[in-house]
Protein backbone atom coordinates (compact mmCIF):
# COMPACT_ATOMS: atom_id res chain seq x y z
CA UNK A 1 0.00 0.00 0.00
CA UNK A 2 2.92 2.71 1.01
CA UNK A 3 4.69 1.82 -2.34
CA UNK A 4 1.35 2.76 -4.20
CA UNK A 5 0.72 5.65 -3.14
CA UNK A 6 4.31 6.67 -2.83
CA UNK A 7 4.10 6.09 -6.63
CA UNK A 8 1.18 8.29 -7.44
CA UNK A 9 3.07 10.93 -5.24
CA UNK A 10 6.30 10.94 -7.47
CA UNK A 11 4.23 11.35 -10.55
CA UNK A 12 2.20 14.36 -9.08
CA UNK A 13 5.83 15.95 -7.95
CA UNK A 14 7.47 15.58 -11.23
CA UNK A 15 4.49 16.82 -13.24
CA UNK A 16 3.66 13.68 -14.96
CA UNK A 17 0.47 12.45 -16.21
CA UNK A 18 -1.58 9.45 -16.99
CA UNK A 19 -1.92 8.76 -20.33
CA UNK A 20 -4.04 6.15 -22.55
CA UNK A 21 -4.36 3.27 -21.95
CA UNK A 22 -4.19 4.36 -18.54
CA UNK A 23 -6.54 7.19 -19.20
CA UNK A 24 -6.90 10.72 -19.44
CA UNK A 25 -8.09 13.01 -22.28
CA UNK A 26 -6.99 12.24 -26.13
CA UNK A 27 -6.82 15.44 -27.64
CA UNK A 28 -7.58 14.93 -31.82
CA UNK A 29 -7.99 18.76 -32.70
CA UNK A 30 -4.60 19.84 -31.59
CA UNK A 31 -2.54 22.19 -33.93
CA UNK A 32 0.35 18.95 -34.04
CA UNK A 33 -2.62 16.77 -34.77
CA UNK A 34 -4.09 18.86 -37.52
CA UNK A 35 -0.57 18.78 -39.34
CA UNK A 36 0.18 15.08 -38.57
CA UNK A 37 -3.39 14.50 -40.30
CA UNK A 38 -2.96 17.24 -43.32
CA UNK A 39 0.80 15.84 -44.05
CA UNK A 40 -0.36 11.96 -44.79
CA UNK A 41 -4.00 13.26 -46.40
CA UNK A 42 -5.30 14.12 -50.31
CA UNK A 43 -6.27 17.80 -48.88
CA UNK A 44 -2.87 19.42 -48.95
CA UNK A 45 -2.93 19.20 -52.47
CA UNK A 46 -5.56 21.84 -52.37
CA UNK A 47 -5.50 23.44 -49.19
CA UNK A 48 -2.34 25.34 -47.21
CA UNK A 49 -1.62 24.69 -43.74
CA UNK A 50 -1.27 27.89 -41.56
CA UNK A 51 -1.16 27.45 -37.98
CA UNK A 52 -4.38 26.06 -37.20
CA UNK A 53 -5.90 26.61 -40.22
CA UNK A 54 -6.53 25.53 -43.69
CA UNK A 55 -6.20 28.05 -46.80
CA UNK A 56 -7.31 27.82 -50.38
CA UNK A 57 -7.75 30.24 -53.57
CA UNK A 58 -11.37 29.03 -54.79
CA UNK A 59 -10.45 31.59 -57.97
CA UNK A 60 -7.10 32.87 -58.53
CA UNK A 61 -8.10 36.26 -60.16
CA UNK A 62 -6.33 39.41 -58.68
CA UNK A 63 -9.67 41.04 -60.38
CA UNK A 64 -11.55 38.62 -58.77
CA UNK A 65 -10.13 36.49 -56.05
CA UNK A 66 -12.15 34.13 -53.59
CA UNK A 67 -10.56 32.88 -50.77
CA UNK A 68 -11.59 30.32 -48.57
CA UNK A 69 -9.84 29.86 -44.86
CA UNK A 70 -11.17 26.71 -42.61
CA UNK A 71 -10.79 27.20 -38.57
CA UNK A 72 -8.65 30.03 -37.42
CA UNK A 73 -4.61 30.27 -38.32
CA UNK A 74 -4.06 31.61 -34.23
CA UNK A 75 -6.35 29.73 -32.32
CA UNK A 76 -4.65 25.99 -30.38
CA UNK A 77 -7.16 24.17 -32.07
CA UNK A 78 -9.19 23.33 -35.47
CA UNK A 79 -12.19 24.59 -35.36
CA UNK A 80 -15.35 23.86 -37.46
CA UNK A 81 -14.92 27.98 -38.85
CA UNK A 82 -15.59 28.94 -42.27
CA UNK A 83 -14.51 32.29 -44.01
CA UNK A 84 -15.07 33.29 -46.98
CA UNK A 85 -13.69 36.31 -49.04
CA UNK A 86 -14.06 37.93 -51.98
CA UNK A 87 -11.83 40.97 -53.88
CA UNK A 88 -9.09 40.63 -51.13
CA UNK A 89 -12.17 43.16 -49.71
CA UNK A 90 -14.76 41.72 -47.91
CA UNK A 91 -15.62 38.71 -45.85
CA UNK A 92 -17.80 36.60 -43.40
CA UNK A 93 -17.05 33.91 -41.12
CA UNK A 94 -19.25 30.75 -39.97
CA UNK A 95 -19.05 29.29 -36.92
CA UNK A 96 -21.09 26.74 -35.07
CA UNK A 97 -22.27 27.73 -31.43
CA UNK A 98 -22.30 25.77 -28.84
CA UNK A 99 -18.95 23.86 -29.31
CA UNK A 100 -17.46 25.45 -25.99
CA UNK A 101 -19.59 23.19 -23.87
CA UNK A 102 -18.13 20.18 -25.80
CA UNK A 103 -15.28 18.50 -24.31
CA UNK A 104 -11.81 18.80 -25.99
CA UNK A 105 -11.39 14.93 -25.87
CA UNK A 106 -15.17 14.36 -27.48
CA UNK A 107 -14.09 16.20 -30.74
CA UNK A 108 -12.46 14.77 -33.33
CA UNK A 109 -10.95 16.14 -36.87
CA UNK A 110 -10.11 13.87 -39.83
CA UNK A 111 -9.87 14.58 -43.69
CA UNK A 112 -11.29 12.26 -46.30
CA UNK A 113 -9.90 12.98 -49.51
CA UNK A 114 -10.49 16.60 -50.40
CA UNK A 115 -13.48 16.82 -47.34
CA UNK A 116 -12.76 17.90 -43.80
CA UNK A 117 -15.05 16.41 -40.75
CA UNK A 118 -15.35 17.74 -37.58
CA UNK A 119 -16.84 14.76 -35.24
CA UNK A 120 -18.56 15.74 -31.98
CA UNK A 121 -20.67 13.59 -30.22
CA UNK A 122 -24.28 14.32 -30.93
CA UNK A 123 -23.11 16.51 -34.03
CA UNK A 124 -21.06 16.18 -36.77
CA UNK A 125 -19.83 19.01 -39.44
CA UNK A 126 -18.76 18.03 -43.15
CA UNK A 127 -17.25 21.26 -45.47
CA UNK A 128 -16.02 20.87 -48.95
CA UNK A 129 -16.23 22.31 -51.88
CA UNK A 130 -19.09 22.09 -53.99
CA UNK A 131 -18.26 23.75 -57.30
CA UNK A 132 -19.33 20.99 -59.72
CA UNK A 133 -22.59 21.57 -59.08
CA UNK A 134 -21.77 25.40 -59.09
CA UNK A 135 -21.42 27.15 -62.85
CA UNK A 136 -19.43 30.05 -60.49
CA UNK A 137 -18.21 27.60 -57.78
CA UNK A 138 -19.61 27.41 -54.10
CA UNK A 139 -18.73 26.16 -50.98
CA UNK A 140 -20.56 23.76 -48.47
CA UNK A 141 -21.31 23.45 -45.09
CA UNK A 142 -23.39 20.24 -44.40
CA UNK A 143 -24.66 19.44 -40.50
CA UNK A 144 -25.05 15.68 -39.48
CA UNK A 145 -27.52 15.29 -36.69
CA UNK A 146 -26.97 11.78 -35.20
CA UNK A 147 -29.73 11.67 -33.02
CA UNK A 148 -32.68 14.00 -32.39
CA UNK A 149 -31.68 17.29 -30.82
CA UNK A 150 -32.74 19.03 -27.82
CA UNK A 151 -33.79 22.12 -29.85
CA UNK A 152 -35.11 22.24 -33.69
CA UNK A 153 -32.75 25.46 -34.20
CA UNK A 154 -29.20 25.14 -35.40
CA UNK A 155 -26.87 28.53 -34.54
CA UNK A 156 -23.54 29.37 -36.33
CA UNK A 157 -22.08 32.95 -35.11
CA UNK A 158 -22.17 35.01 -38.31
CA UNK A 159 -19.19 37.29 -38.68
CA UNK A 160 -18.72 40.12 -41.74
CA UNK A 161 -16.90 43.14 -42.98
CA UNK A 162 -17.98 45.33 -45.52
CA UNK A 163 -21.70 43.28 -46.24
CA UNK A 164 -25.00 43.09 -46.56
CA UNK A 165 -27.30 39.97 -46.12
CA UNK A 166 -30.96 40.50 -47.92
CA UNK A 167 -33.19 37.83 -47.50
CA UNK A 168 -35.21 36.58 -51.17
CA UNK A 169 -38.85 36.07 -50.19
CA UNK A 170 -41.53 34.13 -52.06
CA UNK A 171 -42.79 35.67 -55.01
CA UNK A 172 -45.90 37.51 -55.14
CA UNK A 173 -49.09 36.81 -57.71
CA UNK A 174 -48.32 39.97 -59.59
CA UNK A 175 -44.73 39.20 -59.66
CA UNK A 176 -45.48 36.20 -61.63
CA UNK A 177 -48.26 36.88 -63.56
CA UNK A 178 -45.09 39.51 -64.82
CA UNK A 179 -42.91 36.53 -65.54
CA UNK A 180 -41.01 36.62 -62.61
CA UNK A 181 -39.28 33.33 -62.04
CA UNK A 182 -37.00 31.94 -58.59
CA UNK A 183 -35.81 28.26 -58.09
CA UNK A 184 -37.27 26.86 -54.24
CA UNK A 185 -33.63 27.07 -52.87
CA UNK A 186 -33.41 30.86 -53.72
CA UNK A 187 -36.90 31.49 -51.89
CA UNK A 188 -36.49 31.82 -47.80
CA UNK A 189 -32.69 32.34 -48.88
CA UNK A 190 -30.07 35.44 -48.55
CA UNK A 191 -28.16 37.02 -50.89
CA UNK A 192 -24.94 38.23 -50.30
CA UNK A 193 -23.58 42.05 -51.29
CA UNK A 194 -20.91 44.50 -50.64
CA UNK A 195 -21.93 47.23 -48.57
CA UNK A 196 -20.38 49.93 -50.60
CA UNK A 197 -21.06 50.85 -54.00
CA UNK A 198 -18.64 49.37 -56.50
CA UNK A 199 -17.63 50.45 -59.81
CA UNK A 200 -16.17 48.74 -62.50
CA UNK A 201 -13.54 50.21 -64.20
CA UNK A 202 -11.31 49.09 -67.43
CA UNK A 203 -8.92 47.18 -65.80
CA UNK A 204 -9.51 47.29 -62.17
CA UNK A 205 -11.10 44.28 -59.70
CA UNK A 206 -14.23 43.03 -61.89
CA UNK A 207 -17.13 43.65 -58.80
CA UNK A 208 -19.79 43.10 -61.82
CA UNK A 209 -23.02 44.04 -59.59
CA UNK A 210 -21.12 44.17 -56.35
CA UNK A 211 -22.67 40.57 -55.37
CA UNK A 212 -20.23 38.68 -53.46
CA UNK A 213 -22.52 35.75 -53.17
CA UNK A 214 -25.73 33.93 -51.80
CA UNK A 215 -26.34 31.35 -49.07
CA UNK A 216 -29.02 28.92 -50.46
CA UNK A 217 -31.99 28.03 -48.89
CA UNK A 218 -31.28 24.59 -46.80
CA UNK A 219 -33.28 21.23 -46.99
CA UNK A 220 -32.94 18.61 -44.47
CA UNK A 221 -33.27 14.69 -44.95
CA UNK A 222 -33.03 11.74 -42.75
CA UNK A 223 -32.03 7.93 -43.47
CA UNK A 224 -35.31 7.41 -44.94
CA UNK A 225 -34.99 9.46 -47.82
CA UNK A 226 -37.95 12.08 -46.42
CA UNK A 227 -36.84 15.61 -46.68
CA UNK A 228 -38.60 19.05 -46.31
CA UNK A 229 -37.12 22.37 -46.07
CA UNK A 230 -36.22 24.58 -43.29
CA UNK A 231 -36.19 28.13 -42.44
CA UNK A 232 -32.99 30.39 -42.87
CA UNK A 233 -32.70 33.40 -40.62
CA UNK A 234 -29.63 35.88 -40.31
CA UNK A 235 -29.87 38.12 -37.90
CA UNK A 236 -28.08 40.33 -35.00
CA UNK A 237 -24.70 38.41 -35.32
CA UNK A 238 -26.44 34.69 -36.21
CA UNK A 239 -26.86 32.64 -38.92
CA UNK A 240 -29.89 29.94 -37.62
CA UNK A 241 -31.50 26.65 -39.49
CA UNK A 242 -35.22 26.69 -37.88
CA UNK A 243 -35.87 22.25 -38.74
CA UNK A 244 -39.41 21.69 -38.31
CA UNK A 245 -40.21 19.66 -34.91
CA UNK A 246 -43.14 17.51 -36.41
CA UNK A 247 -39.69 16.30 -38.50
CA UNK A 248 -37.24 15.82 -36.23
CA UNK A 249 -39.93 14.06 -33.84
CA UNK A 250 -40.65 11.43 -36.32
CA UNK A 251 -37.07 11.11 -38.85
CA UNK A 252 -35.18 7.79 -39.07
CA UNK A 253 -31.37 9.25 -37.78
CA UNK A 254 -28.66 10.21 -38.78
CA UNK A 255 -30.45 13.20 -40.06
CA UNK A 256 -28.48 15.33 -43.00
CA UNK A 257 -29.55 18.69 -42.53
CA UNK A 258 -28.54 19.13 -46.35
CA UNK A 259 -26.13 21.57 -47.81
CA UNK A 260 -25.75 25.00 -45.90
CA UNK A 261 -24.21 26.47 -49.70
CA UNK A 262 -22.66 29.28 -50.12
CA UNK A 263 -22.60 29.91 -53.84
CA UNK A 264 -19.57 32.44 -55.28
CA UNK A 265 -22.52 33.16 -58.12
CA UNK A 266 -22.06 36.98 -59.31
CA UNK A 267 -25.56 37.18 -60.50
CA UNK A 268 -29.05 37.61 -58.85
CA UNK A 269 -30.58 34.03 -57.80
CA UNK A 270 -34.13 35.07 -59.34
CA UNK A 271 -35.00 35.83 -63.23
CA UNK A 272 -37.90 38.16 -64.51
CA UNK A 273 -39.14 37.37 -67.97
CA UNK A 274 -39.82 40.77 -69.88
CA UNK A 275 -42.19 41.53 -73.09
CA UNK A 276 -42.88 44.78 -74.58
CA UNK A 277 -46.47 45.42 -72.82
CA UNK A 278 -44.27 45.70 -69.47
CA UNK A 279 -42.42 48.65 -71.20
CA UNK A 280 -38.50 50.03 -70.80
CA UNK A 281 -37.04 49.79 -67.44
CA UNK A 282 -34.35 51.85 -65.50
CA UNK A 283 -32.11 50.66 -63.40
CA UNK A 284 -31.55 53.37 -60.70
CA UNK A 285 -30.84 52.06 -57.21
CA UNK A 286 -28.17 53.40 -55.09
CA UNK A 287 -25.22 51.35 -55.48
CA UNK A 288 -26.08 51.10 -59.52
CA UNK A 289 -25.67 54.91 -60.29
CA UNK A 290 -22.28 56.75 -60.93
CA UNK A 291 -21.98 60.15 -60.70
CA UNK A 292 -19.33 61.14 -63.33
CA UNK A 293 -16.25 63.13 -63.30
CA UNK A 294 -14.53 64.99 -66.80
CA UNK A 295 -13.40 62.25 -68.47
CA UNK A 296 -15.59 59.52 -67.23
CA UNK A 297 -16.62 57.04 -69.99
CA UNK A 298 -19.09 54.23 -70.47
CA UNK A 299 -17.07 51.67 -72.68
CA UNK A 300 -19.23 48.23 -71.39
CA UNK A 301 -22.75 47.14 -70.78
CA UNK A 302 -23.20 43.49 -69.32
CA UNK A 303 -26.47 42.06 -68.39
CA UNK A 304 -27.05 38.77 -66.72
CA UNK A 305 -29.30 35.95 -68.92
CA UNK A 306 -31.31 34.06 -66.93
CA UNK A 307 -32.86 31.07 -68.97
CA UNK A 308 -31.95 29.38 -72.49
CA UNK A 309 -34.47 31.58 -74.69
CA UNK A 310 -32.09 33.90 -77.16
CA UNK A 311 -32.76 37.21 -78.01
CA UNK A 312 -31.70 40.91 -77.01
CA UNK A 313 -31.94 44.07 -75.40
CA UNK A 314 -31.14 47.84 -75.71
CA UNK A 315 -28.44 49.92 -72.95
CA UNK A 316 -28.64 53.16 -72.24
CA UNK A 317 -27.61 55.30 -69.83
CA UNK A 318 -29.44 58.39 -68.71
CA UNK A 319 -29.41 60.92 -66.14
CA UNK A 320 -31.12 60.89 -62.69
CA UNK A 321 -32.68 63.90 -61.31
CA UNK A 322 -35.41 64.30 -58.73
CA UNK A 323 -35.50 60.96 -57.72
CA UNK A 324 -36.41 60.02 -61.25
CA UNK A 325 -34.51 59.03 -64.70
CA UNK A 326 -34.80 62.40 -67.05
CA UNK A 327 -32.65 61.54 -70.60
CA UNK A 328 -31.21 59.49 -72.24
CA UNK A 329 -27.21 59.68 -72.24
CA UNK A 330 -26.81 57.87 -76.07
CA UNK A 331 -28.71 55.74 -78.70
CA UNK A 332 -29.00 52.41 -77.21
CA UNK A 333 -26.72 49.77 -77.74
CA UNK A 334 -27.58 45.79 -78.08
CA UNK A 335 -26.62 43.12 -76.53
CA UNK A 336 -27.68 39.85 -77.90
CA UNK A 337 -28.19 36.48 -75.99
CA UNK A 338 -27.83 33.34 -76.00
CA UNK A 339 -29.08 29.83 -74.97
CA UNK A 340 -26.49 29.75 -72.14
CA UNK A 341 -27.47 31.34 -68.31
CA UNK A 342 -24.16 33.68 -68.04
CA UNK A 343 -23.29 37.06 -68.50
CA UNK A 344 -23.34 38.71 -71.73
CA UNK A 345 -21.57 41.93 -72.57
CA UNK A 346 -21.89 44.68 -75.72
CA UNK A 347 -19.30 45.33 -78.29
CA UNK A 348 -16.76 48.55 -77.13
CA UNK A 349 -18.41 51.71 -77.24
CA UNK A 350 -17.63 54.98 -75.99
CA UNK A 351 -20.28 57.15 -74.24
CA UNK A 352 -18.82 60.03 -72.35
CA UNK A 353 -20.34 61.55 -69.32
CA UNK A 354 -20.58 65.18 -67.86
CA UNK A 355 -18.92 65.94 -64.85
CA UNK A 356 -21.11 66.12 -61.52
CA UNK A 357 -23.78 64.16 -63.18
CA UNK A 358 -25.40 61.19 -61.98
CA UNK A 359 -26.40 58.48 -64.56
CA UNK A 360 -28.27 54.91 -64.11
CA UNK A 361 -28.78 52.15 -66.79
CA UNK A 362 -32.02 52.35 -68.92
CA UNK A 363 -33.12 48.75 -70.56
CA UNK A 364 -35.72 48.23 -73.27
CA UNK A 365 -36.36 47.28 -76.82
CA UNK A 366 -36.66 43.36 -76.11
CA UNK A 367 -36.57 40.94 -78.57
CA UNK A 368 -37.19 37.03 -78.61
CA UNK A 369 -39.44 34.84 -76.61
CA UNK A 370 -39.34 35.65 -73.00
CA UNK A 371 -36.03 36.52 -72.68
CA UNK A 372 -34.70 36.68 -68.53
CA UNK A 373 -32.31 39.18 -66.59
CA UNK A 374 -31.23 37.61 -63.11
CA UNK A 375 -32.02 39.53 -60.16
CA UNK A 376 -32.57 39.79 -56.05
CA UNK A 377 -34.82 41.70 -53.99
CA UNK A 378 -32.48 44.08 -52.16
CA UNK A 379 -33.15 46.89 -50.16
CA UNK A 380 -33.11 50.97 -51.70
CA UNK A 381 -33.31 50.25 -55.10
CA UNK A 382 -35.57 52.35 -57.61
CA UNK A 383 -36.18 50.34 -60.48
CA UNK A 384 -38.29 52.66 -62.87
CA UNK A 385 -40.60 51.70 -65.69
CA UNK A 386 -41.58 53.56 -68.52
CA UNK A 387 -44.31 52.63 -70.63
CA UNK A 388 -42.46 52.72 -74.01
CA UNK A 389 -41.19 49.58 -75.62
CA UNK A 390 -38.12 51.05 -77.04
CA UNK A 391 -35.27 53.02 -74.68
CA UNK A 392 -37.37 56.95 -75.15
CA UNK A 393 -34.84 59.92 -75.46
CA UNK A 394 -37.04 61.29 -72.47
CA UNK A 395 -37.59 59.60 -69.90
CA UNK A 396 -41.89 59.52 -68.10
CA UNK A 397 -42.11 56.85 -65.07
CA UNK A 398 -45.38 55.20 -64.64
CA UNK A 399 -44.68 52.47 -62.26
CA UNK A 400 -41.08 51.50 -60.54
CA UNK A 401 -40.24 48.32 -58.16
CA UNK A 402 -36.86 47.37 -55.79
CA UNK A 403 -35.10 44.64 -57.67
CA UNK A 404 -31.73 44.43 -58.20
CA UNK A 405 -31.26 43.45 -61.77
CA UNK A 406 -27.80 42.14 -62.99
CA UNK A 407 -27.24 44.79 -65.02
CA UNK A 408 -23.63 46.80 -64.67
CA UNK A 409 -21.48 49.46 -66.63
CA UNK A 410 -17.80 49.55 -67.36
CA UNK A 411 -16.13 52.89 -67.34
CA UNK A 412 -12.50 54.03 -67.99
CA UNK A 413 -11.91 56.60 -65.33
CA UNK A 414 -10.68 60.31 -65.89
CA UNK A 415 -6.86 60.25 -65.52
CA UNK A 416 -5.65 61.01 -62.19
CA UNK A 417 -4.10 64.10 -61.57
CA UNK A 418 -0.22 63.82 -62.04
CA UNK A 419 0.69 66.81 -59.45
CA UNK A 420 -1.47 65.78 -56.95
CA UNK A 421 0.31 62.95 -54.69
CA UNK A 422 -2.43 60.23 -53.87
CA UNK A 423 -0.99 59.22 -50.61
CA UNK A 424 1.14 56.12 -50.55
CA UNK A 425 4.54 55.00 -52.37
CA UNK A 426 6.66 56.79 -54.43
CA UNK A 427 5.50 60.13 -56.41
CA UNK A 428 6.63 60.93 -59.68
CA UNK A 429 6.15 64.04 -61.80
CA UNK A 430 7.31 64.76 -65.55
CA UNK A 431 8.29 68.73 -66.00
CA UNK A 432 5.51 68.79 -69.12
CA UNK A 433 3.25 68.16 -66.30
CA UNK A 434 3.53 71.81 -65.37
CA UNK A 435 2.98 71.97 -61.94
CA UNK A 436 3.08 73.99 -59.30
CA UNK A 437 2.59 73.21 -55.75
CA UNK A 438 0.77 75.55 -53.37
CA UNK A 439 0.61 73.21 -50.47
CA UNK A 440 2.85 71.06 -48.35
CA UNK A 441 2.99 67.23 -49.31
CA UNK A 442 4.38 64.14 -47.51
CA UNK A 443 5.26 61.49 -49.72
CA UNK A 444 5.46 57.97 -48.09
CA UNK A 445 8.49 56.88 -50.22
CA UNK A 446 10.45 58.95 -53.15
CA UNK A 447 9.96 62.21 -54.92
CA UNK A 448 11.08 61.82 -58.40
CA UNK A 449 10.73 64.68 -60.66
CA UNK A 450 11.99 64.36 -64.06
CA UNK A 451 12.83 66.06 -67.08
CA UNK A 452 11.66 64.61 -69.89
CA UNK A 453 12.13 67.83 -72.60
CA UNK A 454 9.13 70.01 -72.12
CA UNK A 455 7.09 72.16 -69.52
CA UNK A 456 8.34 73.56 -66.13
CA UNK A 457 7.94 72.61 -62.40
CA UNK A 458 7.55 75.15 -59.20
CA UNK A 459 7.09 75.00 -55.69
CA UNK A 460 6.72 77.22 -52.79
CA UNK A 461 5.65 74.82 -49.93
CA UNK A 462 7.68 71.89 -48.59
CA UNK A 463 7.71 68.76 -50.38
CA UNK A 464 8.99 65.80 -47.55
CA UNK A 465 10.01 62.26 -48.92
CA UNK A 466 12.44 59.46 -47.97
CA UNK A 467 14.96 61.20 -50.65
CA UNK A 468 14.10 63.29 -53.66
CA UNK A 469 15.58 62.42 -57.20
CA UNK A 470 15.60 65.61 -58.87
CA UNK A 471 16.10 67.31 -62.80
CA UNK A 472 16.81 71.06 -62.28
CA UNK A 473 16.91 71.53 -65.56
CA UNK A 474 14.03 73.70 -65.94
CA UNK A 475 12.66 74.39 -62.13
CA UNK A 476 11.12 77.31 -61.33
CA UNK A 477 11.27 77.47 -57.63
CA UNK A 478 13.08 75.55 -55.26
CA UNK A 479 12.98 77.99 -51.84
CA UNK A 480 9.53 78.22 -49.91
CA UNK A 481 7.87 81.50 -48.57
CA UNK A 482 10.64 81.52 -45.68
CA UNK A 483 13.37 81.22 -47.41
CA UNK A 484 14.37 77.80 -46.48
CA UNK A 485 14.99 74.08 -49.02
CA UNK A 486 11.79 73.09 -50.43
CA UNK A 487 12.82 69.84 -50.86
CA UNK A 488 12.61 68.25 -46.91
CA UNK A 489 14.50 64.62 -47.25
CA UNK A 490 17.95 62.53 -48.82
CA UNK A 491 19.04 64.68 -51.86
Amino acid sequence: MKKYLLLILILGLTGCSLQPPFGGDIDEISKDKLKAKYDVSEIKDKYELVGSSLKRKMKNDPKDMIRIELGNENADEFIPRLKVSRWDEVYFTLAPEGLDKIARKDKKLKFDKEKTIFETPKVDYHLYDASEEHSEGAYEYEIILKEKPGSNVIEFTLDSEGLNFYYQPELTQEEKDKGAFSPENVIGSYAVYASEQKINLVGGKEYKIGKMGHIYRVDVHDTNGDWVWTDLNIENGLLTITIPQDFLDTAVYPVDVGQLTFGFTSAGGAGNYWSAEYGSQGIFGTGDMHTAVTGDTIVKYSVHHNNTNAGSWDFSAYTFSGGVPVNRLAAGVTITVGSSVTWYHSGAISQAMSNGVTYGIGIGNMTGSQVRISYDNVGGYHNSVDEGHNLPAVWTESENSGVKYSVYATYTAAPADPCAYEGSGDWEVLYSDNCYITSDVYVNGEFNLIYDGAGSFGTENQISATRHNIDNSNLIKRDCKNGIDCFVGRH
